[in-house]
């Protein structure tokens, strides 16, 4: 029966090979998602689409935050001003010894911090009794039922008692934190006034606790000044005192010193060091002379071993017998020259010359030796005077020395002496200023109130108006946000562009609204073309029925099409039965087929009771074809209804019963129509679309999934039949369709709209 089917697939009448390949799909016809950049009139169209629920979310949104801000317990704040006036004391040169003076950035800071001490705050607590205000000190949280309970059946242990010491200490703590929580000290602008601020449940107690906090400081810091003036004067009179008593020591042990060691005051001193000067001079020159002889003996050492610098360079004009020797050498040396010239060596005249020269030059060494001795006793008489000099140099420093260090001794006492005394005096003066001005400056406090605290007339806290505004703002911002994702995140077709784009090769042939507002009933839908034919679906049902037309017209033998859809609830029985029931009203002979043999819809489309006789029984040849077509009551579109439902489809669809009805009825009508069941539920519509010239598949406008529809196609596209596809988006929202950015947008609205009347 396969084979019978498909040899009908090749008996059909086929297009032209180029016309039958041109609408096939290259690459399977499904082209990938690509991402767009997202123009700023699609972000507006996006909102404006889901306008009603953004409005919804942001009241919804803003009344919660108005009642949850309500609900809130009010805090009022009030606020006291204190001015730091800086303190004189510079002028009285007690910046240092009292520890105040100028203000400065540090100081003032400084100031700010000691505000906020645990210590500071503890003591305004402690006067305004804080400890026993509820806002401060808030009873304990009840025991829960459930702990009561396991420890009345023994589960839980008591908890054990607490000190009442440590209880009250533990709460004061807390009592201080919440206090320094509810406190804030600022500096106003560029200038020394310091705002404090506390915010309380009660507007009276914000406002008589911070005044409270001005005068705590007030009072405070005029005692710790009074404490430490006081502080400060016994001081210096005790290092009076004790100073006092170290001078007296120190010129007792000066007397004392003295008495010990003789040093009575003379020029004693002095002629000693002036004996240790001369002395010195003495030692220096004859440390010049002995050097000078040292000099002297070693230059006629030297020329001593060298005869010819003792004839010729010895320096002879002190010594007259030396510089005889010396001429007469000089002369008989000459002679002897002269003799060696005239008469040789061995001549008894040049040999008596010789010896006589060698005379001279004995004595001349004889009178050197004298001379080297006379130097060496010299050299003796120097270094024997330098050493005693050097003696007696000695035993003055000596006796300096010990006079000198008795007087370091007495000095070093002197000056430690003098300068206890100067202490003290310093210590005396500055006694004075400070007991003079003492009441002066603990009286004179460094800050004063200039603004007191007045009870605030409204709270600061919850901001109503503020969280409200920001509520609003902050919910149409994310509400805006989440309309524009929703719509990037929308996972179904929403216009013809998009699956013209998706399905490049797939034309969409009919893009149906559905009828009305909202979705009626398959009978009323079905009977729209007839009872409201000035509709946008009636008007688009036409078009659908026009382009049916138009193929039948351009080749008369393709006059089959099969209706299809993804999934079931795709709008695709009503668009078949409008567009049957227009095609009747056209003049077309057009027959429609229920072929949805499990779960067959013409019936209650139109409006009437599921027949017995059909296209089941048919089939089964429970019947004669002349009984199997019904007329519509309303059109002259012939039916076959499906007459009951059964299961088992493929025996039936492809019989020769079925494949002879399928001919007889291309014979006999210009449009056969083929109500078929969705591609996703079952796999009739791949047997089927054999008997149909073409297949129109029907896509349900914003809820179909994109995924479901691509494998649907994919399905269709991967058989082996040759039937062209065409796409209907149907049951579309033609006022919310108008709001997209698509081409087709606003087909069926606006003011297209005034072409149609209901």
């Amino acid at each position: 029966m396969a084979q019978q089917i498909i040899n009908y697939d090749s008996y059909r009448p086929r297009e032209p090979e180029a016309q039958a390949e041109s609408w096939r799909p290259r690459g399977g016809g499904i082209m990938p998602s690509d991402w767009q950049m997202i123009s700023l009139s699609e972000l507006f169209a996006r909102i404006r689409r889901r306008a009603v629920l953004i409005g919804l979310f942001v009241f919804i949104a803003t009344v919660l935050t108005y009642n949850l801000v309500s609900g809130l317990t009010p805090l009022y704040q009030s606020s006291t001003q204190l001015i730091l006036e800086p303190q004189n004391a510079a002028a009285l040169g007690l910046e240092q010894t009292l520890g105040f003076g100028s203000l400065d950035e540090r100081s003032i800071q400084s100031k700010m911090a000691e505000l906020r001490s645990s210590n500071f705050l503890e003591g305004v607590a402690g006067q305004f009794g804080l400890l026993e205000v509820e806002e401060f000190n808030p009873p304990p949280a009840p025991t829960p039922a459930w702990r009561r309970a396991l420890t009345d059946m023994g589960l839980l242990s008591e908890p054990e008692p607490v000190d009442e010491q440590i209880l009250r200490r533990t709460l004061e703590i807390r009592m201080i934190e919440r206090l320094r929580k509810k406190i804030s000290v600022q500096l106003v602008g560029v200038s020394n006034v310091i705002e404090i601020g506390v915010k309380s449940e009660n507007p009276e107690l914000a406002a008589r606790l911070a005044n409270e906090i001005a005068d705590t400081y007030i009072t405070t810091n005029l005692e710790t000044r009074y404490r430490a003036a006081e502080r400060t004067a016994g001081w210096f009179a005790d290092k009076v005192t004790s100073l006092k008593e170290d001078v007296e020591a120190a010129e007792t042990a000066i007397a004392s010193y003295r008495a010990e060691n003789g040093l009575i005051e003379t020029n004693q001193g002095d002629q000693v060091g002036q004996q240790i000067a001369e002395l010195t001079s003495q030692l220096v020159l004859a440390e010049t002379e002995r050097t000078a002889r040292e000099t002297e003996l070693r230059r006629i050492l030297g020329l001593k071993g060298n005869p010819s610098q003792l004839e010729t360079t010895f320096d002879t004009a002190g010594n007259p017998i030396l510089q005889s020797l010396r001429d007469q050498i000089l002369t008989k040396r000459s002679e002897v020259q002269q003799l060696s010239t005239d008469f040789g060596e061995n001549h008894p005249t040049m040999i008596s010359a010789r010896n006589e020269l060698a005379d001279l030059q004995r004595s001349l060494a004889a009178e050197v030796e004298r001379i080297v001795r006379d130097a060496e006793d010299n050299l003796a008489i120097a270094q024997a005077r330098e050493e005693r000099l050097l003696e007696i140099l000695q035993d003055r420093q000596n006796q300096a020395s010990t006079s000198n260090h008795a007087r370091v001794t007495l000095a070093t006492l002197e000056r430690d002496a003098a300068a206890k005394r100067t202490l003290l005096e310093g210590f005396l003066g500055r006694q004075t200023e400070v007991t003079a001005q003492e009441d002066f400056l603990a009286e004179k406090p460094e800050a004063r109130v200039i603004a007191d605290a007045e009870p605030a007339l409204r709270p600061i806290f919850p901001p109503t108006k503020l969280a409200v505004i920001g509520a609003f703002l902050a919910a149409l911002v994310f509400a805006c946000l989440l309309a524009i994702l929703a719509e990037e995140f929308d996972n179904s077709y929403r216009s013809a562009d998009q699956l013209e784009r998706r399905f490049p090769n797939i034309k969409v042939v009919g893009t149906v609204p559905i009828f009305g507002r909202s979705e009626r009933a398959p009978k009323k839908v079905a009977m729209a073309v007839i009872k409201s034919p000035n509709t946008p679906y009636a008007e688009s049902i036409r078009s659908l029925a026009g382009r049916l037309t138009s193929h039948v017209q351009s080749d008369t033998s393709n006059n089959v099409f099969l209706f299809t859809s993804a999934e079931p609830g795709e709008g695709k029985t009503s668009t078949i039965s409008s567009t049957a029931r227009q095609l009747a009203l056209n003049g077309q002979k057009t027959v429609l087929i229920d072929c949805d043999l499990r779960r067959p819809s013409l019936p209650k489309t139109f409006g009437i009771q599921p027949p017995v006789n059909g296209l089941i029984p048919y089939l089964n040849d429970q019947m004669r074809f002349d009984g199997l077509i019904t007329t519509d009551d309303a059109t002259s579109l012939d039916l076959i209804y499906s007459g009951g439902h059964t299961h088992d489809v493929f025996r039936l669809i492809s019989s020769d019963l079925m494949f002879n009805m399928i001919s007889e009825l291309r014979r006999r009508y210009d449009i056969v129509m083929i109500d078929s069941p969705p591609v996703m539920a079952v796999d009739d519509v791949n047997y089927l679309r054999n008997f149909a010239s073409r297949l129109l598949f029907c896509i349900r406008w914003g809820k179909t999934r994109r995924r479901t529809v691509d494998r649907a196609l994919t399905n269709l596209l991967e058989g082996e039949s040759s039937q062209p596809i065409e796409l209907v988006l149907s049951r579309m929202d033609a006022v919310r369709h108008a709001s997209y950015d698509y081409g087709d947008a606003g087909v069926y609205a606006g003011s297209n709209a005034r072409y149609y009347s209901a």
